[in-house]
């Protein structure tokens, strides 16, 4: 485990927050309409070829949605997976003083100044505890 993935986990909350709102407004939007053709048969035999028109979202737009909101879906789950490993990170650590150190520093979002006034440590003393702790 590294810092800057201990780091990233209140920016993946925000982030996968964010992306979810993108997705839902872009699942509100109305994406025009256009006749479009289609091909289909009959449902007897002999099956003969038929053309229908068909009202349709426009193609191209409906596309570009498409690809935008898979792209913010593709972010959301990386951001879950860095969670789920600073998550069980911290969960393994044997000290329950520790895990409660990097819980209030990481999970909560704490500034260390804050954590070592809630456990009743020096600033120095809760630097000192993680960084132990990450090159265990």
């Amino acid at each position: 485990m590294n810092k800057r993935l201990l780091e990233s986990y209140q920016a993946n909350k925000r982030l996968i927050e964010r992306n979810k709102k993108k997705i839902e407004e872009e699942q509100c939007k109305d994406i025009p309409e256009v006749m479009g053709k289609v091909t289909g048969s009959t449902h007897d035999f002999p099956y003969i070829k038929q053309h229908f028109s068909v009202q349709m979202n426009e193609p191209v737009e409906a596309a570009k949605v498409s690809k935008r909101i898979t792209k913010w879906q593709q972010e959301i789950a990386q951001a879950e997976k860095e969670m789920e490993m600073v998550e069980s990170f911290i969960a393994g650590i044997a000290d329950v003083q520790s895990r409660e150190i990097f819980t209030y520093r990481y999970i909560d979002g704490m500034k260390a100044t804050e954590v070592a006034r809630k456990v009743g440590y020096t600033h120095g003393r809760i630097s000192q505890i993680i960084s132990k702790s990450l090159k265990d």
